[in-house]
């Protein structure tokens, strides 16, 4: 028989391997060159203070921009059409451009996303799936975070390349998570 401290322990054991895994792991290259140059890697916990924003897609709507702050001026996120269970949305990878950039072209980069089954959503090129969690917003649902349940690759084409050219790819390691609130 089993004591109530054996299963404390295995709950406390539990919560703090959950806890660990609440970060989003990511690779950030430049694929414009062969061979590719890595700018940035890393992993960040979202439980820290971060950089995340919310923006309204244009004056009077309800749809929001959302996205994560990642290093080197760039950022991930996705549009919240503020739907119960949205039936597809989508995300980006951009380049955040300062004031003093010469170049002010922040990218194109559109990566969709199908509903399969309950939470669940298929990235339309390469199949990757993820979780989406949703909470309220002055009453209206919003997209609080995506979990990734596959390794997952997001393009870009950022800068005077032709387009339909990738010059940068985000990879986000599967199990991480992308908050948005």
């Amino acid at each position: 028989m089993r004591t109530p401290q054996y299963f404390c322990f295995i709950f406390a054991a539990a919560a703090s391997a959950v806890a660990v895994g609440q970060s989003f792991k990511y690779e950030l290259l430049d694929i414009s060159n062969e061979p590719a140059r890595l700018l940035a890697k890393g992993s960040i916990d979202i439980k820290s203070k971060l950089a995340i924003t919310a923006s309204a897609e244009r004056i009077g709507s309800s749809n929001m921009k959302r996205e994560l702050g990642l290093p080197g001026g760039w950022a991930v996120g996705c549009s919240d059409y503020r739907e119960p269970t949205p039936k597809g949305f989508g995300c980006w990878l951009s380049r955040r451009p300062t004031q003093v950039s010469l170049d002010q072209y922040d990218g194109f980069s559109w990566e969709w996303y199908d509903l399969q089954t309950g939470n669940t959503y298929v990235k339309r090129q390469g199949g990757a799936r993820l979780t989406l969690k949703q909470g309220l917003d002055n009453g209206l649902p919003m997209i609080e975070s995506l979990e990734f349940q596959d390794d997952t690759v997001f393009t870009a084409n950022v800068g005077p390349l032709k387009p339909g050219k990738d010059t940068h790819e985000l990879r986000i390691q599967s199990g991480s998570i992308l908050p948005l609130r």
